[in-house]
């Protein structure tokens, strides 16, 4: 018999997601504690709408290493809808589309060439516009798409500062740029 638990756990098993706990013939319990992460990347591979990757993996050791996440990912293209004398139009094309309209809340003539500095600038000034919704004392309505600025400042020399008037994030006291700690949790590391 297995029991599956996903509510809020305690003691030995506080940090996990979810446990599942098996009864044997002679009705010990065996528990084990699972971590369960999902996350859907949605991503075109190149900027000609040719290839997309639709998948949870991570570039890094957890992810790599094959012993700790699993992680899975599909690739596809279609072989009759390539840029090789036009811009690629087949449904790839359209699925990215549909995921920046969902993101986005709108679709521009510019986003048909996702490599052009307009695409890229008319992109940049919705995600401004929509942390200007989000983080405004007075929203009153969802906002029309999902894609926000993230409130930080680059500067040309590297260095990384939060918006002016933005310490915190709105509604919380998340620092926009985190704090130091001089200590991590293993929880976070394995």
């Amino acid at each position: 018999m297995i029991y599956f638990h996903s509510k809020m756990m305690i003691g030995k098993y506080e940090h996990c997601t979810a446990i599942v706990c098996e009864k044997n013939l002679t009705n010990n319990v065996h528990c084990t504690c699972f971590y369960l992460f999902s996350q859907l990347y949605i991503l075109p591979f190149a900027v000609d709408d040719e290839y997309i990757i639709i998948g949870s993996a991570n570039i890094n050791q957890r992810s790599m290493d094959g012993s700790r996440d699993s992680e899975i990912a599909m690739g596809a293209y279609q072989p009759y809808h390539l840029a090789t004398q036009q811009p690629a139009r087949g449904q790839v094309h359209g699925f990215r589309l549909s995921l920046w309209y969902e993101h986005l809340g709108m679709l521009h003539d510019s986003f048909l060439k996702p490599e052009s500095e307009e695409c890229i600038t008319k992109v940049n000034q919705v995600a401004d516009k929509y942390w200007d919704l989000y983080s405004s004392e007075s929203l009153e309505r969802d906002l029309p798409g999902h894609l926000l600025r993230y409130p930080i400042g680059v500067a040309s020399e590297g260095d990384v500062t939060q918006l002016p008037g933005f310490e915190f994030f709105p509604d919380t006291k998340a620092r926009i740029l985190g704090a130091k700690a001089d200590y991590l949790p293993p929880i976070l590391t394995t």
